[in-house]
C-alpha cells in the first residue's frame, strides 16, 4: 500500500513524532479495552478511523468531532476517500483542546480523586 508504513515496535518519542506526522489514525480492532490509541492519536491532533466497538463509541460519544467510525471494509474505504479529499474538515487545534480537556491527567487525577472521597464518605 502507497503511503501505508508497518513499523512495528517503537518508542514513545518516534508514537508522538509519528502522530504529529500523520493525517489519519486508522485503528480495525473488533476489541478494544479502554482504547488508549484512540486518545493519543486525538490529542495530538489527529482524526481516528475506526472499526466499531465499545471502547471507540464511549469516546465518540464525549469527544464528537474527528472520530469515524466504520463497520465494514468497504464503509471504511469510503470514509478514507472523504477524509483524504479533504471532505471532512477538522480543526486539529479545537480537537486537542477537547481531548485534553476530557482525558489529560489533571482531568483523570480529579475524576479518581472525587471516586475515592466518595468511597472513603460511605465507608464512615
Amino acid at each position: 500500500l502507497e503511503n501505508v508504513k508497518l513499523l512495528g515496535k517503537i518508542s514513545e518519542r518516534e508514537k508522538y513524532y509519528l502522530l504529529s506526522k500523520s493525517n489519519l489514525y486508522l485503528q480495525c480492532s473488533e476489541y478494544e479495552g479502554f482504547g488508549i490509541t484512540y486518545i493519543e492519536a486525538l490529542s495530538m491532533g489527529v482524526p481516528v478511523l475506526a472499526y466499531k466497538n465499545d471502547a471507540i463509541l464511549e469516546i465518540k460519544e464525549k469527544v464528537k468531532d474527528g472520530i469515524f467510525i466504520f463497520s465494514s471494509v468497504e464503509e471504511g474505504a469510503n470514509l478514507i476517500e472523504e477524509i483524504k479529499n479533504n471532505k471532512v474538515i477538522i480543526s486539529k487545534e479545537d480537537l486537542i483542546k477537547k481531548v485534553i480537556s476530557l482525558y489529560s491527567w489533571d482531568v483523570v487525577i480529579q475524576k479518581y480523586y472525587k471516586v475515592f472521597q466518595e468511597v472513603l464518605k460511605g465507608k464512615k
